[in-house]
């Protein structure tokens, strides 16, 4: 995507409806279900401006990959540290067997490979970690 796409996206996804509903109903979802342990270990791959970091933070630390330079620029402002850039499928320097959670969120359609892309986040999780995948609707 083009850098203006991010930097919209970076100055409305705090306000727009959509941003908030989505982030209060995967709060809601996690803290609910996901049976996240106090104190987890998160990763979300695919953090576009990172506006769902702080809400992911509220259970557990939270890593963070962003392929586009824009978007990363902007996510590692706001995480307040590096954000790295490791590309699906192979995600590659993540390490091993390490996340409780990992988040892709409206990612995994983008993938052409998305099978390969499942087994090496399954690598990246603990034992009985979890992955929380969201997709469009109209894809």
């Amino acid at each position: 995507m083009d850098r203006i796409v991010y930097d919209r996206m970076a100055a409305h996804d705090s306000t727009h409806w959509w941003y908030r509903a989505r982030r209060d109903i995967l709060n809601d979802y996690l803290r609910r279900e996901g049976r996240v342990p106090a104190g987890a270990r998160i990763l979300e791959i695919g953090c576009g401006t990172g506006h769902n970091l702080p809400m992911l933070a509220r259970f557990g630390t939270v890593d963070a990959i962003e392929i586009d330079p824009a978007a990363r620029a902007i996510a590692s402002q706001r995480l307040g540290r590096p954000v790295g850039d490791a590309p699906l499928p192979a995600l590659p320097g993540v390490e091993r067997g390490a996340y409780d959670l990992i988040a892709v969120l409206d990612v995994v359609e983008h993938i052409a490979d998305d099978v390969a892309a499942l087994a090496a986040m399954r690598a990246c999780l603990k034992p009985g970690g979890k992955i929380l995948i969201t997709v469009p609707a109209h894809q």
